[in-house]
């Protein structure tokens, strides 16, 4: 090149300063775009997370109430006697009969002879032969028994509750995580 003049090499260099200006300027804007989407993405995908989490501990929160509804409706029902008496008027009299002796006698029975109350009880009182009264065995048998039945039934009605809340927690979080999945995975153009 033969040798240029100082004017045309200062309008090339004015050019190359003015497309590397350019150049720069784009970059810019197209770095902030970036750095604008990719912020936009991140907030939305955590305010999916915050619903999917709230919602999870929602549904789960409601499982377990209705679960515990479900066994305490389960119990009422169950310890309800009122149909029973109106089927049985005649059994239940009965039924109360025996219970009212079966208490007395368990209260005589505690207050027997170590005992520091001014009335002796049924298991110290004399008969006629000089002795003394004692229950029948067959009624510590029976206590025995009714006492028995009543923790089985108890322990059904916590191993009913353990279950159903089980079931419930073992079937509501794969279905909750899995829709949490989808929503996050989904991105903020399908989220409603």
């Amino acid at each position: 090149m033969p040798s240029e003049s100082p004017e045309l090499i200062e309008q090339r260099l004015r050019d190359s300063r003015r497309n590397l200006t350019a150049k720069v300027a784009d970059l810019g804007r197209e770095v902030s775009d970036s750095v604008h989407e990719t912020t936009a993405t991140v907030r939305s995908t955590m305010n999916s997370l915050q619903s999917g989490v709230t919602d999870t501990f929602a549904t789960l929160n409601g499982g377990v109430n209705d679960t515990i509804r479900s066994v305490v409706g389960t119990t009422t029902d169950a310890i309800d006697v009122r149909p029973q008496i109106r089927a049985n008027p005649l059994a239940c009299v009965g039924a109360s009969i025996a219970a009212g002796l079966v208490a007395g006698l368990l209260v005589t029975r505690r207050s027997g002879p170590h005992s520091t109350g001014s009335h002796q009880s049924f298991s110290t009182a004399p008969n006629s032969f000089g002795g003394t009264v004692a229950p029948p065995s067959w009624i510590d048998g029976l206590l025995d028994q009714v006492a028995s039945e009543v923790k089985r039934v108890a322990g059904d009605v916590m191993t009913l509750a353990a279950d159903q809340a089980k079931q419930t927690v073992s079937a509501g979080v794969p279905n909750l995580v899995n829709g949490l999945l989808s929503r996050v995975s989904a991105g903020p153009e399908r989220r409603v």
